[in-house]
């Protein structure tokens, strides 16, 4: 969750920089959490990534390189926001979570995974962030042709491995979806 007073505590790698309540902002090329050489606008471009990689093979329907973007263990879950109690999806590990693409295949003729603004915070070796998505979901049952689109936004873990970051935890939460008649272009 991420709330106002959390903004004043802590390092927010967004453009890149730190949203201070005594100042405006001030730029942190030379602050924030590093390993190494690395900084902030490395780091927030290694966890923009992910998210990109993660949409990219859901299209793609790759379930290794879907699940590539997961740690050991790993977990996906997803939940609407009108019944945030309800789970609609759960898949943990990489078995789980490489089957996902493979059910999107079947359920869908295509999908469209369109990135939008995005936010994290690091904190040394662990980070969150929010990611926000359109994904749109094209069926075809004869001359029936529809477009089921999804406004989502992805919460995640983070936990950086050596040089590189990979998600502990997403939790998809779906905030409304509406669906529309289409007219696709024929493969």
């Amino acid at each position: 969750m991420f709330r106002r007073d959390r903004l004043k505590e802590e390092k927010i790698i967004y453009n890149p920089k730190v949203i201070d309540s005594e100042a405006e902002s001030k730029d942190v090329a030379s602050e924030g959490s590093t390993v190494g050489e690395r900084g902030p606008i490395e780091d927030e471009s290694m966890l923009r990534n992910l998210s990109v990689t993660y949409a990219l093979a859901a299209d793609a329907h790759d379930g290794r390189r879907f699940s590539s973007v997961f740690a050991d263990g790993g977990s996906l879950t997803v939940r609407s926001s009108s019944r945030p109690e309800l789970v609609l999806t759960a898949a943990r590990g990489s078995d789980e979570l490489a089957e996902i693409p493979a059910k999107l295949e079947r359920a869908y003729e295509r999908t469209f995974h369109f990135l939008g603004q995005y936010q994290y915070i690091v904190n040394g070796h662990g980070a969150s962030g929010i990611t926000y998505c359109q994904a749109g979901h094209l069926s075809i049952a004869g001359d029936d042709v529809r477009s089921h689109h999804m406004y989502l936004r992805y919460e995640d873990r983070y936990r950086r491995r050596g040089e590189a970051w990979e998600i502990l935890d997403r939790t998809v939460w779906i905030d409304w979806t509406e669906t529309v008649a289409a007219d696709p272009v024929r493969r």
